[in-house]
């Protein structure tokens, strides 16, 4: 069991709990509390078998699962969920089944982007209110009222949660801008958008060069703030669609759609002339078919390496003419 957990995601785990609690939910409905007038039995006899087999596949995928793939499927779901409330035959019961769509609202907040959670989300619960309020008459007003405000108070609520922990866990306290973390995320949409399109995407890898000297001589203070500036000033002077970050230390990343290779040198060099508190040193890569981010990434820091070494050697050279002279 501890082998099957160490490789789930977050997403996983939680959909193959969800499907899980919704095979038990169709098993209790057909065996523990069956009832004689129920027209929905057929599709909760169906309903069983794949759950099960929902759940049993969000294991095996684990991390391999991915948000569209799940989202499809829950929108299923909530299909299923709507039809048994029309069909229902007791008010009770809609009522056990919108507890149903709470639950699928709050995964879509947690899992899906709040724009899609609330057009989708917020379209079931209306459907699924108008459905009871219908068939059951005055005496589920009350309780609908109670769901509806209860559903959509707890989505926002999260969703303003979610939106907090993102912001903290993915970008850099420090200089504002996208951390490691953040970093991958957008690289792994960035990847998803140019396969789809057929655009370049390229990364400027950046290497401040006298970060240690400032830090020994001023100290760290001045050390942040010339960390602070310069992320202010390189994204300033990037395009909007162009993503930085600061990946650790004195590096920083700025993710480049629609720029190819040359493009993204000739930004480099146009970024250094502007950019001018700190000398830094930058290296760039276009992503390559079938390649990894990782290895995209590696590239573009090797190339940052020996531009630094360059730099370094031109340096030392100028000095040694300079104390040559008369």
């Amino acid at each position: 069991m501890r082998a099957i957990l160490a490789k789930q995601s977050e997403l996983s785990l939680a959909s193959a709990v969800f499907y899980f609690a919704g095979a038990l939910f169709a098993f209790l409905s057909v065996t523990v509390f069956p009832h004689p007038e129920r027209q929905g039995s057929v599709l909760l006899v169906l309903i069983l078998p794949a759950c099960l087999v929902a759940s049993a596949t969000m294991l095996l995928l684990g991390r391999r699962l991915r948000r569209v793939p799940a989202l499809a499927l829950m929108s299923v779901a909530a299909g299923a969920v709507l039809y048994l409330a029309f069909t229902t035959p007791t008010a009770i019961t809609a009522m056990n089944q919108g507890l149903l769509f709470f639950t699928i609202l709050l995964y879509l907040v947690w899992f899906g982007p709040m724009w899609f959670a609330r057009v989708l989300g917020y379209e079931w619960v209306a459907l699924y209110t108008v459905a009871v309020a219908v068939r059951f008459g005055e005496q589920s007003y009350s309780v609908l009222v109670t769901f509806v405000v209860t559903t959509v108070a707890m989505s926002e609520m999260i969703g303003m949660f979610k939106n907090r922990i993102e912001a903290t866990s993915l970008t850099d306290p420090l200089c504002g801008v996208w951390n490691k973390r953040g970093f991958a995320a957008v690289i792994e949409r960035a990847t998803m958008t140019i396969r789809r399109t057929g655009q370049p995407l390229s990364v400027l890898y950046i290497d401040l060069d006298d970060l240690k000297h400032v830090n020994d001589t001023y100290g760290h203070h001045e050390g942040d703030r010339v960390l602070r500036s310069f992320a202010a000033e390189i994204d300033r002077t990037t395009r909007a669609q162009d993503s930085v970050a600061r990946l650790g230390g004195d590096e920083f990343a700025v993710l480049l759609i629609g720029a190819d290779a040359e493009v993204a040198q000739a930004l480099g060099q146009r970024l250094r002339e502007q950019v001018t508190m700190t000398s830094w040193s930058f290296g760039v890569a276009q992503m390559e078919a079938g390649e990894s981010p990782d290895d995209f990434i590696i590239r573009a820091d090797r190339m940052m390496l020996e531009d630094k070494r360059h730099r370094k050697a031109a340096r030392a050279a100028r000095a040694a003419r300079a104390a040559a002279e008369p």
